[in-house]
């Protein structure tokens, strides 16, 4: 049984942490399951909510998926360090994660990732033109077929260097910082 983190110690809360990833790919109606993703831009920060897919506490990576032809993909080309955002308003656990990712297409994991996903979900990757073009009203997107969708089908995996925890409590606000080094994660408490 997991720990409350009102009183958890720093390693219960890095468990807890993972544990909440976990749930948030496996229940769609967990509040972990659709967290913020920031890159940079041109112009700044740019962030999007996504869809969290996969969660791996033993490799320490997070996933999620995007079409090829998405603007973030520029953007993680250029910039590979990303920042996660996760927020439970009922439990007011958030959970921000950074970290460098690498961009798959058409190969294994890709090619798996895509075999996992519903019906439904591969048909966001079928639209013409592809995300962020301008278009004279909405009814002017066309659905593609299935074999283009994949060729517009990428996974974005991040390898989570920094952990920040923060528990947000009327008695006390709990904050913890993980970094990845040497092998293990190093922990601290911050002040909130």
């Amino acid at each position: 049984m997991l720990k409350d983190p009102e009183t958890a110690t720093l390693g219960e809360l890095i468990e807890l942490a993972w544990a909440l990833l976990d749930d948030g790919v496996s229940r769609r109606n967990a509040a972990f399951h659709t967290p913020v993703l920031a890159t940079l831009a041109e112009h700044g920060a740019d962030a999007r909510t996504v869809v969290l897919r996969a969660a791996d506490a033993h490799t320490r990576e997070v996933i999620c998926h995007t079409d090829a032809r998405s603007p973030k993909v520029v953007q993680l080309t250029d910039n590979p360090g990303v920042t996660w955002v996760f927020y439970d308003p009922q439990q007011k656990i958030q959970l921000r994660l950074r970290g460098p990712v690498t961009l798959y297409d058409n190969d294994e994991l890709a090619t798996r990732r895509w075999h996992a996903s519903a019906p439904s979900s591969r048909l966001c990757y079928a639209n013409s033109p592809g995300p962020g073009a301008r278009i004279e009203q909405p009814e002017s997107v066309n659905a593609l077929n299935e074999q283009h969708a994949y060729r517009n089908f990428q996974v974005i995996s991040c390898q989570v260097q920094h952990l920040d925890f923060l528990f947000l409590s009327s008695n006390h606000h709990r904050r913890a910082h993980f970094s990845w080094r040497d092998g293990s994660w190093q922990a601290n408490w911050l002040s909130p």
